[in-house]
C-alpha cells in the first residue's frame, strides 16, 4: 500500500462526517471522500485520523497488503493525531482517559 493522504474525520452521532473531513496532508492530490457521511461502528463523538491508502506493487510481491512508512510520514501522522485531540477537546469541552488520554490544565481547574 502507499499512503495517499492523512485525513482528520469527525465522528458524531453514530456517523463519520466525511464531508467535513480535514485533509491534513495529501501525497497524490486526494481532495476528499465521495460520501458526505458513513456509519460509524464505534460509539462516541470526536475527531479521528484516517490513513487513505492505495495499492502498490509491494502488495502483489508480498501477497498481502503492506505499508512501508517513511519517517516524515510518521511525523505527519503524529501531528494529525495531536490536532485531532485538540479538535476533540473543543468538541467535548473536556479531556478524557483511555488508550490515548488527553487533558489540559484547565480541565483540572
Amino acid at each position: 500500500m502507499r499512503l495517499r493522504a492523512v485525513v482528520i474525520v469527525l465522528r458524531k452521532n453514530g456517523y463519520f462526517h466525511t464531508g467535513q473531513a480535514i485533509v491534513y496532508r495529501s501525497y497524490d492530490g486526494f481532495a476528499g471522500f465521495p460520501f458526505q457521511r458513513v456509519p460509524a461502528v464505534r460509539r462516541g463523538n470526536g475527531w479521528g485520523v484516517a490513513l487513505v491508502l492505495r495499492p502498490s506493487q509491494a502488495d502483489q510481491d508480498f501477497g498481502v497488503p503492506v505499508l512501508f512508512l517513511e519517517a516524515d510520514e510518521i511525523e505527519v501522522i503524529q501531528k494529525a493525531l495531536d490536532k485531532s485531540d485538540e479538535l476533540t477537546h473543543q468538541l467535548l469541552g473536556r479531556g478524557w482517559g483511555g488508550r490515548r488520554p488527553y487533558w489540559r490544565l484547565e480541565d483540572f481547574v
